[in-house]
């Protein structure tokens, strides 16, 4: 009879989760990440992406009071031990401009010690929320099973498992981009005063967590966020002013400059200059002849590029880089360098390439096995763009769109190797499952369609015959 009754309750339960799909998406999602977290926990030794110690020595020298503008004794020798004593300035600047994730972490850290299985945790909860998040995006505009079929795809890619099931910011800020989605497509629904200035204030605070995460990505969002806040509903004059204030001083507040006109001016000077230092010493650099500096030639080779961190080439090429200072490339040269920058930000590593296949790494192979469901994504994605905008509903989806081409773009011309490009990639992965999930909707709606159309014909042939 107890068993009886056990069955019955987890049927229940069951149906209880399943009539809440959001819920179910961000269960499916949090079980997932759980699990890699504790395996890759228990199995690696260390960390698993190199990174992850950055966080978890900002995190740990923050909930001992260690990490103040004088380097204490304990920060200092952390870092020695890690390469050099300049490491506690350093980690000084990255907590401060990764507080949204640092500070919940830093707070873990001093309430049950410095335990690396906290931050992963901590990432795989921003994880699961982002994907549940995806497909409440996708249920504002399309039918409830293709909109779990956006958060499923947000919940099991294989690259947005591992990000967010290690101690990296990288899943709190995909939480926060489809959070801005969520609110500028719901603001549709606000025609008074009261609900159009509380989505504008939910924007504002989105965007100063982003920016305490990754200001560049802050800033594309608020640009690609604004204009749709705008059209998307009634009361269009109280929106206007809404959105004059975000954009002039939601930046302010995160030093960026009005408009954040201050981080513009300076990004565009940098271009070349941003690409070679992250090509220098990195395996995977990207060798742009004509776009890049001489630096960038030196460091993209895929020769020097295995080796430049510990050669004396490379050593050259970096202090090269830090006397050029913030001097850039013209505007013609970040123009030709857009389609190879495409290429190898959204499309890279692929199967087919042979310099992909030979400096690889496990992580490497894994992200090529997976980049055939990138490709399939962009074609579905435009197809449901497409889609949306002959049915009139561009609106709902006009964020993702702007989003992802945004990142696209910015990325082609800003990125200086694959590790970097593909990691900063996933942050249009919530974009991209809406989009792709509109696209296959269409597909479906098409074949239906046209299945009708053939039994109407059918039937009209045997009318006639008879």
């Amino acid at each position: 009879m107890a068993g009886v009754v056990r069955a019955r309750q987890l049927h229940n339960l069951y149906a209880s989760i399943l009539s809440c799909p959001v819920l179910a998406i961000f269960l499916l999602a949090l079980a997932v990440r759980l699990v890699v977290a504790v395996i890759s926990n228990t199995l690696q030794d260390g960390v698993l992406i190199p990174d992850e110690m950055s966080y978890i020595r900002i995190a740990d020298l923050g909930s001992t009071g260690d990490l103040g503008l004088v380097p204490t004794q304990r920060c200092l020798e952390f870092a020695v031990a890690d390469g050099t004593q300049y490491y506690c300035g350093y980690w000084r600047g990255l907590f401060a401009s990764t507080r949204t994730f640092s500070w919940p972490l830093t707070a873990l850290f001093w309430m049950f010690g410095p335990h690396r299985i906290l931050g992963q945790f901590l990432a795989g909860l921003a994880g699961a929320v982002a994907a549940a998040i995806t497909g409440r995006l996708a249920m504002e505009f399309l039918r409830e099973p293709f909109g779990i079929g956006a958060g499923t795809v947000v919940a099991l890619l294989p690259s947005q498992v591992l990000y967010s099931s290690v101690a990296l910011r990288e899943s709190t800020i995909w939480l926060l981009l489809a959070g801005v989605g969520v609110v500028v497509s719901l603001s549709k629904r606000h025609a008074n005063s009261g609900g159009v200035l509380l989505s504008s204030l939910g924007l504002g605070v989105l965007f100063v967590l982003l920016a305490w995460l990754r200001l560049q990505t802050a800033v594309l969002a608020l640009w690609c966020a604004v204009p749709v806040f705008v059209m998307v509903g009634r009361n269009r004059v109280l929106r206007v002013l809404c959105a004059a204030g975000l954009v002039l001083i939601g930046p302010m507040l995160v030093g960026a400059g009005p408009a954040a006109s201050g981080l513009v001016g300076g990004s565009l000077d940098r271009l070349g200059y941003s690409r070679d230092v992250m090509s220098a010493g990195a395996v995977t650099a990207f060798d742009y002849p004509q776009g890049s500096s001489e630096v960038g030639q030196v460091s993209g080779s895929s020769e020097v590029g295995q080796v430049s961190g510990s050669s004396e080439v490379g050593q050259a090429g970096v202090l090269s880089i830090i006397e050029r200072g913030a001097e850039g490339e013209s505007l013609i040269d970040s123009v030709l360098i857009v389609p190879s920058g495409l290429y190898n930000t959204m499309i890279r590593p692929v199967i087919w390439s042979k310099t992909d296949l030979q400096r690889t790494s496990v992580g490497h192979l894994l992200a090529t096995l997976e980049s055939p469901l990138w490709v399939v994504g962009y074609l579905f994605a435009g197809f449901g763009a497409y889609s949306l905008f002959l049915r009139r509903e561009m609106s709902f989806a006009a964020f993702p769109l702007l989003f992802t081409f945004g990142i696209a773009f910015s990325g082609a011309v800003t990125h200086g190797n694959l590790g970097t490009a593909f990691r900063h990639r996933g942050q249009i992965v919530f974009a991209l499952a809406v989009l792709a999930a509109a696209g296959v909707q269409a597909v479906s709606d098409g074949r239906k369609r046209s299945g009708g159309h053939n039994g109407d014909n059918r039937m009209e042939q045997l009318d006639g015959i008879s």
